[in-house]
């Protein structure tokens, strides 16, 4: 089993590198192009101001208390991966809440193997949904060789990604689902290599869950979608994908947390 771990983070390593060189090619094109431009960014509102306004300290929170960045802008100042995090963030700022983590939320976060499969990550822009314990955040991700690292590699890669967290009322005990790789599938043909037996999904388990028949309802909401990693963890629910923030992949969680919810609510009662 562990070869077939590595393999898929050597090939996780490499496309994370092409992206990366694709990202900072695109940077540097645009970052030419905005060096005559007499405009600049509030960081907090995204509201565009001349280089008077700012000086001035005239930062227009008034003018876009959610900030919301323009189409134009967007369209101007952001590579292709950039566009589509920054719509992804106009979206959530639009239907979510911002939100603070506390240090409990921080303490949760850092107990989970998503986060300590990697050498460091980072979270920012998290909103909380309306009437809904879920929340969505960018992450930043490291993986490398850095001392201290769980997996130790020649190679270092960096990327931002999105994540959703969901607090339930039912004990889920603790486990991971990956995707499932080819050689996956023909271990599985051997041998039964997880209790859950998914088909298309790796299933590491920490601790087992009395509620088992509750956590197989809902992990088949999980088997029709690829690209995630899921964690159930105590009463926590969460997803990550392995790309860059994207409406497209959030639009796929709230499919699915809608159906999960309405299992919960079930569950209850």
């Amino acid at each position: 089993m562990n070869y077939l771990i590595g393999a898929v983070i050597c090939c996780y390593l490499i496309w994370l590198g092409i992206q990366n060189y694709k990202k900072h090619k695109e940077y540097n094109r645009k970052l030419k192009e905005s060096l005559d431009d007499e405009y600049v960014l509030d960081p907090e509102t995204n509201a565009k101001l001349t280089l008077e306004q700012a000086e001035n300290g005239h930062w227009g929170e008034k003018e876009n208390e959610l900030g919301i960045m323009s189409e134009a802008d967007i369209d101007t100042l952001y590579t292709e991966e950039e566009k589509e995090m920054a719509r992804t963030a106009n979206y959530l700022k639009k239907k979510c809440l911002k939100l603070e983590l506390d240090s409990e939320q921080w303490a949760i976060l850092t107990q989970t193997n998503i986060f300590n499969r990697y050498n460091d990550f980072r979270i920012y822009k998290p909103f909380k949904i309306k009437n809904s314990n879920g929340i969505f955040f960018f992450t930043d991700i490291e993986i490398g060789s850095d001392e201290g690292a769980p997996h130790r590699v020649s190679f270092y890669a960096s990327g931002q990604q999105l994540m959703f967290w969901l607090l339930v009322d039912v004990d889920l005990g603790h486990y991971y689902f990956s995707d499932k790789t080819a050689a996956g599938k023909i271990i599985d043909k051997i041998k039964r290599s997880n209790d859950l037996n998914l088909k298309r999904h790796e299933t590491v388990c920490f601790r087992r869950t009395e509620n088992i028949d509750y956590v197989e309802r809902i992990i088949k909401f999980f088997e029709v979608e690829k690209g995630f990693e899921i964690e159930f963890m105590d009463n926590n629910i969460f997803i990550k994908n392995f790309k860059y923030p994207n409406l497209e992949d959030v639009h796929r969680i709230e499919r699915i947390v809608s159906s999960l919810e309405e299992i919960s609510s079930n569950f209850r009662s």
